[in-house]
């Protein structure tokens, strides 16, 4: 009750209450008049049988119901793994977690993020991006760019491999299920699925309750979240499905919760900001009201007819650049942001020929930066600096698979894609503009502009189309019933990075119902995307008395860039001691070479020859390929189902991780240095109640010590560390009516006040006091105690 009245008492709930009210009732409006008995089954997919993404499974709706056992929940089949068939979790030669739409709506995940931060061997870095707000590190190799995410088998991460957001701009509540590989996937889906794919797995018409299902909700500091999702068939054979999301958060004032980190001093007020460069006055005009707001929204669309499947998916996220520097580094108001929109749309068409299947699809894929968006910190004596960037692809995609036997089956695929690539600029005077089309896009790089040059400096503005050719061929062979091998391999050909093989292979043998051991080993490849290769930022400054320009450091282009390679092995054992009671126990090491890294250009290639622009430059680094990066690690996981019977169950689960490795630097560098970003040790579980009409979830997530990037003066083979920490997040939903659910979602019910891994974490530099403090030395700071009310409603539900 205590918790309930804080959150009334918030000033700003009612505000958010109207909101999404409003909204409730605009998307719901159009679909009372649906009949309840449009939604028919139709499901004709079987185990085995070649992947038909606009199949649903019946039997995934009930996976936390109380009646199956843990050896039945983990039979659920998965699509993602072979591309061409379904097959069970267990039996799929990968390592692979599925999380269904049960458990997306028991412990009120609402974004991608909220969906990895439960996972072991994830590590969230929250608030800790000025593009993408959170970084992840899965397995102890960082960003998010070393994985892709799917939506029914169709990438929807950025074409060209830009760092995107997992805000609500990726919506889990139209998901089925949504599987997460673990396990390198360039064999099959090409270039950056290095640590694996996420495939989220949409629902049909019969997968629903009722023909439309909407869920609204309201929390402490404003956060408004509500989605839609509605699905009908039209004459018993056309299935319809769409859904759309929105989220706005304009996020704690964080000068309350920490005072110390982000500074007592009203920058905004004053105008005066003390930064690690010194003072600086913003010329531009600024607001005296903080502001520091997130947003996200999604739309989807999906049609499927006779065997053939069109797509539209939009998603666009919009982030403060402002996040990760303390309030005297940056300008906290809301016209400070990152804002890019993703549009795909696939047209997928599957035919069976006796025991062959094809499968043709197209697709188009769009990644576009909103021109208006600016970053306003120290590095530009605090703008704006305005961004653009621009990335498609168009893809035709061939795959046939056949049944040679019930033991053997082959499958393979021929892929054409082209791209196109404005990749990211350095700061420019203004927004982006071209009357005429992206090959002729013109800006001119921020703060050059004078009364000399009252144009400035024109800023390069790279356009780069590129072709990749590739296929893949694989085989599923089952020699004896308790054995199960895969073996493949894709080829690709890359007009811009060159051409890359990569073979995968994996047993998975299960000698009883009760043991399943699986050995897997495969190859990937990070491309040299643009984004690496030609993305530039840097500043000149500007010399009155020789009418001329110098600068002082910029990151330029090599166009000569490699991708990154890495191998995979991995071993996964799992035991079920009973139906109640399973074990899991996985180990991987992976290792990566030819790392892309920031080195000095003068002292390595010298491309430029310490000039840009014809102006002198202090310091240029480009990105090459150099050092390499081993990680290793082990996972013990367990799910214990201590009650279970008609009207109860109650289900514990955990994971402990352990997650390390070496990096060299440089590639004579043989002993290797530890890697950043990680807990060596993390703990992840929980506990999950149903009964009746009530469902609770609880789940605590700790981290061990996190090392930074810096390393230790003393150590220069160890990071500097920063404290770990404890997070605590409960769920708690309960049914109403047949049609009206209500929730309540409390993130960090401890109130921690705990800090993650920035790339300028640096915590030795804390006592120093001429230190330039940038972002924040102890770590970024992360969010408070914040309570979420909600409710979900079905229209027209159907009682089966």
């Amino acid at each position: 009750m205590i918790l309930f009245h804080e959150v009334l008492k918030d000033k700003h709930l009612s505000t958010a209450l109207i909101r999404y009210a409003l909204f409730f009732a605009w998307c719901t409006a159009p679909y009372f008049c649906v009949d309840a008995q449009e939604a028919k089954h139709q499901d004709s997919t079987t185990k085995g049988q070649s992947i038909d993404y606009s199949t649903g499974k019946e039997e995934l709706k009930s996976l936390i119901g109380v009646y199956l056992d843990l050896s039945a929940v983990s039979s659920v089949d998965v699509a993602a793994v072979s591309r061409t068939q379904y097959m069970s979790a267990k039996n799929a030669a990968a390592t692979v977690t599925t999380i269904t739409a049960e458990q997306i709506r028991a412990r009120g995940y609402t974004s991608l993020t909220d969906v990895l931060m439960d996972l072991p061997d994830y590590k969230i870095e929250g608030l800790a991006n000025q593009e993408s707000v959170n970084r992840i590190n899965v397995r102890g190799v960082f960003g998010q760019d070393k994985f892709i995410v799917l939506l029914d088998g169709v990438r929807i991460s950025s074409p060209t491999n830009e760092f995107m957001p997992l805000l609500e701009n990726y919506p889990v509540h139209l998901a089925l299920q949504i599987e997460v590989i673990y396990s390198p996937a360039s064999s099959l889906y090409g270039a950056d699925a290095v640590m694996g794919v996420i495939n989220i797995v949409s629902k049909r018409s019969f997968d629903m309750d009722g023909p439309v299902e909407a869920s609204s909700s309201g929390s402490m500091y404003s956060r408004f979240q509500g989605n839609i999702l509605a699905g009908f068939t039209l004459n018993d054979n056309i299935n319809v499905m769409m859904g759309a999301q929105y989220m706005y958060d304009p996020m704690p004032d964080m000068r309350q919760f920490y005072p110390e980190d982000y500074g007592r001093e009203n920058t905004l007020q004053t105008g005066i900001f003390r930064t690690g460069f010194g003072i600086m006055r913003p010329q531009s005009p600024i607001r005296q009201q903080w502001g520091s707001p997130i947003s996200a929204n999604a739309q989807w669309l999906k049609v499927e007819a006779a065997g053939l499947t069109v797509s539209l998916f939009r998603s666009y996220a919009r982030s403060t650049t402002c996040l990760g520097y303390p309030q005297y580094n940056a300008v906290y108001n809301d016209d400070v942001f990152f804002a890019p929109t993703l549009t795909m749309l696939s047209g997928m068409y599957q035919a069976a020929l006796g025991r062959t299947t094809l499968i043709s699809s197209v697709v188009y894929s769009q990644y576009e930066l909103d021109p208006i968006s600016n970053y306003r910190n120290l590095f530009n004596n605090l703008g704006p600096g305005y961004k653009y960037a621009f990335g498609s692809m168009f893809k035709v995609e061939q795959l046939v698979q056949h049944a040679w036997s019930d033991r053997l089956t082959v499958s393979g695929s021929l892929t054409a894609e082209y791209f196109i690539s404005v990749p990211k600029t350095t700061d420019l005077e203004s927004p982006m503009v071209s009357s005429v089309g992206l090959p002729y896009l013109q800006g001119r790089i921020f703060g050059t502009a004078n009364a000399r040059n009252p144009l400035g400096i024109d800023a390069d503005i790279f356009y780069i189309p590129y072709l990749n050719v590739g296929g893949f061929v694989q085989a599923q062979w089952t020699p004896i019933s308790q054995l199960n091998v895969n073996v493949g391999g894709r080829y690709d050909a890359n007009s811009l990075f060159g051409a890359s093989l990569n073979p995968r292979f994996g047993a998975v043998w299960s000698p009883s119902r009760s043991f399943t051991a699986k050995v897997m080993y495969g190859t990937a490849f990070l491309g040299a995307a643009p984004r690496y290769a030609f993305e530039q930022y840097g500043s000149f400054s500007y010399d009155s008395v020789n009418n001329t320009y110098t600068g002082s450091f910029w990151k330029l282009a090599n166009p000569n860039l490699k991708p990154i390679t890495s191998q995979t092995a991995e071993l996964v054992l799992l035991s079920f001691l009973n139906d109640d009671v399973s074990l899991t126990a996985s180990g991987f090491m992976t290792a990566l070479n030819g790392l892309f890294r920031e080195v000095p250009d003068a002292s390595t290639l010298n491309l430029y020859g310490g000039r840009y622009k014809g102006y002198p430059v202090s310091t240029i680094v480009i990105f090459t390929n150099q050092g390499r990066q081993v990680t290793y690690g082990a996972t013990l996981s367990a799910q214990y189902i201590p009650l279970r019977n008609q009207t109860t169950r109650v289900e514990l689960f955990g994971a402990l991780s352990w997650i390390d490795g070496r990096i060299s630097l440089t590639d004579n560098e043989s002993e290797g240095r530890e890697i950043p970003y990680v807990s060596p040790l993390a703990f992840k579980g929980g506990v999950q109640l149903n009964h009746e009409r009530l469902q609770v979830s609880a789940r605590v997530i700790w981290q061990d010590r996190q090392r930074t990037v810096p390393f230790q003066s003393q150590n220069p083979q160890r990071r500097q560390t920063i404290d770990g920490y404890t997070l605590v997040n409960l769920t708690a939903r309960y049914t109403l009516l047949s049609w009206l659910e209500a929730f309540v979602r409390v993130d960090n019910v401890l109130d921690a006040r705990y800090r993650v891994v920035a790339d300028l974490t640096h915590p030795e530099a804390v006592t120093i006091p001429q230190y330039s403090e940038i972002e924040f030395l102890r770590g970024t700071p992360q969010l408070p105690l914040r309570a979420t009310v909600g409710v979900q409603l079905t229209f027209g539900r159907s009682e089966r």
